[in-house]
């Protein structure tokens, strides 16, 4: 079962403009990975990390690859998504329940994936196993920021997953004065995975790096 869509209606914001109040739609950040961290590191090339092209939803998407895994994020502001490619001859375990999530404020939390449902989200998930050779496309979203909206005299009680940072304001004066203090700041993602018996823990920072549509 699919998380949004098939489980529950979700309350979201599109086109610009929230669909139940008037408001700015989220700052177009640039959001790269910038700095990756594990103890045995095994890097392909000079530099493991690289930018690659935009998607057409006009994301930007980072690449990480060593000798064990390949893996492509893009953010959104509300869901990290990613490709990961599993380039070992053995199957490579991910325990959802340890994956951590810091936030841009150090605050800590954990994560839920694609097939989990939000009423679930603080329940046990189940692992996944990636076969050799062998990718999952997925994404994450930090369990707290999944919330359930109750609804008013004019709508109906759903669920919506909150952004992951600051990044909806009244106006464009508001926007254009808050949004660039973000500029600089990060998030991690602490993500082991399973190789062969082997644990393998791996931090992935995501920076604010810049205004991709530069407010006006």
């Amino acid at each position: 079962m699919q998380l949004h869509e098939e489980a529950f209606v979700v309350f979201r914001i599109d086109n610009g403009w929230c669909q139940f109040c008037l408001c700015i739609k989220n700052c177009p950040y640039s959001i790269p990975i910038t700095r990756v961290e594990m103890l045995q590191a095994d890097s392909v090339g000079a530099d493991p990390i690289k930018i690659l092209a935009s998607d057409a939803d006009g994301l930007m998407r980072s690449q990480y690859e060593d000798s064990r895994i390949q893996v492509i994020w893009k953010c959104d502001g509300i869901r990290f998504r990613f490709i990961l490619l599993n380039k070992t001859n053995y199957p490579l375990t991910i325990d959802w329940d340890k994956i951590i999530c810091v936030d841009t404020e150090g605050e800590i939390g954990n994560v839920i994936h694609n097939g989990t449902k939000y009423n679930e989200r603080n329940s046990g998930q189940l692992k996944t196993i990636i076969p050799k050779m062998a990718k999952l496309n997925d994404f994450l979203v930090p369990s707290k920021n999944c919330v359930f909206n109750r609804g008013g005299y004019f709508t109906v009680g759903r669920w919506q997953e909150n952004y992951l940072f600051p990044c909806v304001y009244k106006n464009a004066k508001d926007l254009n004065s808050h949004a660039p203090n973000l500029i600089g700041k990060t998030m991690r993602l602490e993500f082991p995975m399973v190789i062969n018996d082997i644990e393998y823990s791996y931090t992935f920072y995501f920076e604010l790096s810049d205004l991709a549509g530069n407010a006006k």
